[in-house]
């Protein structure tokens, strides 16, 4: 694969930091999120089974974690026709 050659940069990184590129979550993360998420679905197997453990780690953080969960609640999908929906309230 193409971007398994970028994966293992990012586990490379995660040895020794607990997120990309240090110590601390960085935007970096956040923004990297969906894609990392995104690839470990595609080929789930061959994912859970390859040998990235820190890349896992660092990607089940962040779905397991109350804020991901809350961000990623699904809503009733908004109509034209529907009455107004307020977020948040």
């Amino acid at each position: 694969m193409d971007c398994e050659k970028y994966i293992e940069q990012l586990e490379s990184r995660l040895i020794n930091n607990a997120f990309l590129f240090n110590n601390q979550e960085g935007l970096a993360n956040i923004a990297l999120l969906p894609f990392i998420r995104q690839f470990a679905q595609v080929e789930r197997q061959w994912y859970l089974q390859s040998a990235y453990p820190n890349l896992r780690r660092w990607l089940n953080s962040y779905l397991q974690s109350p804020f991901f969960t809350k961000v990623m609640a699904k809503h009733p999908l908004w109509l034209d026709n529907r009455k107004e929906i307020v977020f948040g309230g």
